[in-house]
């Protein structure tokens, strides 16, 4: 469970829902509004904001390890990286994960390589009608 002094759902309302639309835009389409909406709600995400921009975040169970997930991110400013990786590096802690994702464009990859976080993999996609 999300620690209410650190992240809730209660940061909800105040934030900008034009925002979360387009960072979903970048999305693969895995979640809609209704999904995240959903689950800032229940606490199954958590909105933290930074600033002018915000990152929703989740944890997910594996078999061999519990990951925080940044599953989506909108307004972030370059300048504003070390502090915003900080915070979710205790957060993970705090939560007992032993790894943090963050799902994006490839570009991400380049930028966040100074932080020590490196590719692991590339999803490839096709839609079928």
């Amino acid at each position: 469970d999300w620690s209410s002094d650190v992240c809730s759902s209660d940061l909800f309302p105040s934030h900008d829902i034009v925002g979360i639309e387009k960072a979903l835009a970048y999305s693969a389409g895995e979640n809609s509004l209704d999904d995240i909406l959903s689950g800032l709600a229940n606490n199954t995400y958590a909105l933290l904001e930074f600033g002018a921009g915000f990152v929703i975040i989740c944890t997910i169970d594996y078999s061999n390890f519990r990951a925080l997930k940044v599953c989506l991110a909108h307004g972030i400013i370059d300048s504003e990286q070390p502090h915003i990786l900080n915070v979710l590096e205790e957060l993970a802690k705090d939560l007992g994960c032993q790894k943090i994702m963050i799902e994006g464009r490839r570009g991400w990859a380049r930028q966040l390589a100074q932080f020590g976080y490196a590719e692991q993999y590339v999803v490839v996609t096709k839609k079928v009608e």
